[in-house]
């Protein structure tokens, strides 16, 4: 007798990551340059209003051919829309990486590295 094997879920799953942050930024960056509302972009998609509401307010995960789907929809090539997000990704990462170190050595008792920090980190 054979037995079917099932992938174990993680014990607990991180829904959204920083890279889905990027993704529904650069989305929904992209449809305000357009000057498109959510509802046209819904428009143009095979989804409910509500789906693509939740897709640009980052609180789903897009799919490739989701993602794909939406950057037409918003008039731009997906690997426009791509580039984008990997400027918003590293955007991100590099804020977070410097609230790291800062938060490590003690912000704002460390050393000014050649009078090059600013006075307060802002909030994201």
């Amino acid at each position: 007798m054979q037995t079917t094997s099932r992938m174990t879920p993680r014990a607990n799953p991180l829904p959204f990551s920083h890279l889905d942050d990027a993704v529904a930024a650069a989305i929904r960056a992209s449809r305000i340059d357009a000057d498109l509302t959510q509802r046209q972009v819904a428009a143009r998609l095979p989804w409910d209003v509500s789906v693509y509401i939740k897709r640009d307010a980052g609180r789903r995960r897009i799919t490739v051919p989701q993602f794909i789907l939406i950057a037409y929809a918003l008039d731009r090539s997906p690997t426009d829309l791509l580039s984008r997000v990997l400027l918003e990704y590293s955007c991100h990462s590099s804020r977070t990486y410097l609230k790291i170190v800062l938060a490590e050595y003690r912000w704002p008792q460390a050393g000014r590295i050649r009078g090059s920090w600013p006075d307060s980190i802002p909030n994201e």
